[in-house]
């Protein structure tokens, strides 16, 4: 079994071509910073969408935050679809093919604009799942810049405290806290150890 993310851009008719090509930059990295933990492969394609493989599918959920932090930290939202199921990888991502594909392509189409949803051929799976990960999802959508600028970092330096936080951001240790609970991370923290701990 692997994960697969599909996602979209939000509005993105409306936006600049420069914060286009800031969102591209940030999915890239998002895709670099992760692909040595996780195995993670991905691509851009239509101007506006990824679709990414990750191996390493308890990871799969933390790359679906980076995704929605990069973005929201460039003043975008992003839909995303994240599926477990089983998959051939080719060389290119935009080429593979399997139920994990299908599941997250198709999944994308039913998630709310803006939204995060999963799917699974494993039923028990996409229950236990579904429904926090629409709800954190729906908190992640609402994330100021700052408050997704602190997330990635977080997500991005081993999960790191809150001290190093204020100090890489030249913020008080309060600040931070006060970002970091406005943004959702105590309930995170949860979300993520619970998932990985299950998907293990």
């Amino acid at each position: 079994m692997l994960a697969v993310i599909t996602g979209d851009i939000v509005h993105s008719s409306r936006a600049t071509a420069a914060a286009l090509s800031r969102a591209h930059r940030r999915i890239e990295q998002v895709i670099a910073d992760f692909s040595e933990s996780s195995g993670c492969r991905g691509e851009l394609y239509r101007g506006d969408a990824l679709q990414i493989l990750v191996p390493e599918k308890h990871l799969a959920p933390a790359i679906c935050v980076a995704l929605i932090s990069a973005l929201a930290s460039e003043g975008l939202n992003i839909t995303l679809s994240l599926a477990f199921a089983a998959a051939a990888s080719a060389e290119r991502v935009a080429l593979s093919q399997g139920p994990a594909f299908e599941l997250s392509g198709q999944g994308l189409e039913d998630t709310p604009r803006g939204g995060w949803s999963v799917h699974s051929s494993d039923e028990e799976l996409t229950i236990r799942l579904g429904l926090a990960t629409e709800l954190i999802g729906f908190v992640l959508s609402k994330l100021t810049r700052k408050q997704a600028q602190i997330l990635y970092y977080w997500l991005t330096h081993e999960r790191c405290e809150q001290q190093q936080i204020a100090e890489a951001f030249g913020m008080t240790r309060q600040n931070v806290s006060l970002h970091w609970r406005k943004a959702g991370g105590p309930q995170l923290v949860r979300y993520l150890n619970q998932v990985e701990r299950w998907l293990k």
